[in-house]
């Protein structure tokens, strides 16, 4: 009786060995990390508080109550683009990736420490917006997260230990260049707020906007090859 041949298996080089450097599935990641997206931006909702008469006080005009709410609906419409933004960004920064280890998971874990935090950060600067502590809390934690995210990509990029081997080294590097770039335009935003705490908020978004264009600007005239379709697209 012929013996059965054993399935090949991927072999492990010396990095792999130890708890640190088990591999796991990038697919598993990415459906965690969109369930936390998902539940953060429907979070955000919950942020929206219409103000209840006092008892025994007759409720004025429900109108003017939403009107007074506008600076609430405001951060709400900007940190609902923001965590679209954020969740796009991540997104495409997957497609690159062919694996994952133990510290891309720890570092994902991080930027979704932040990502959750966003739906506080939120409220707080909805809820008192002519407060520079607040308009700190939200830009504070849009920096913390877009720094999550850089700190992600240069690890998978490092060596290019987790990255598919068909990406262009030039694309990497326009990669890492526009994730610090938009780190430091964000935490630039912060002095913003001695001119106009709307401004601060409104910059921060438009900031992460044009993140798409600065990437097509610095990749013009880079060649994709077989790399994959969402290189293609705004990163």
């Amino acid at each position: 009786m012929s013996t059965p041949t054993p399935s090949p298996t991927r072999s492990l080089t010396p990095g792999d060995a130890g708890e640190g450097f088990r591999h796991y599935s990038p697919e598993r990641l990415a459906a965690m990390c969109d369930g936390v997206f998902g539940v953060a931006i429907t979070l955000l909702v919950m942020t929206l508080d219409l103000p209840k008469p006092e008892p025994g006080v007759a409720a004025p005009p429900l109108g003017p109550r939403l009107l007074a709410m506008w600076p609430q609906f405001e951060t709400y419409v900007i940190c609902f683009a923001l965590v679209g933004l954020f969740w796009k960004i991540h997104h495409n920064l997957l497609t690159y990736v062919k694996d994952c280890d133990q510290i891309f998971i720890f570092l994902h874990l991080f930027l979704l420490l932040f990502i959750s935090f966003l739906p506080f950060a939120t409220n707080v600067g909805g809820d008192y917006p002519l407060e520079p502590a607040g308009t700190i809390c939200f830009l504070g934690t849009l920096a913390l997260t877009c720094g999550a995210l850089s700190l992600i990509w240069s690890y998978a990029a490092g060596h290019r230990r987790l990255l598919r081997p068909d990406l262009p080294e030039a694309l990497i590097r326009a990669l890492f260049r526009i994730q610090w770039i938009v780190l430091g335009l964000l935490l630039a935003c912060l002095p913003l707020m001695l001119i106009d705490l709307r401004l601060a908020r409104w910059a921060s978004l438009v900031t992460l906007c044009a993140r798409p264009l600065l990437f097509a600007r610095m990749t013009r005239g880079l060649a994709f090859g077989s790399s994959p379709p969402a290189a293609r697209e705004n990163a």
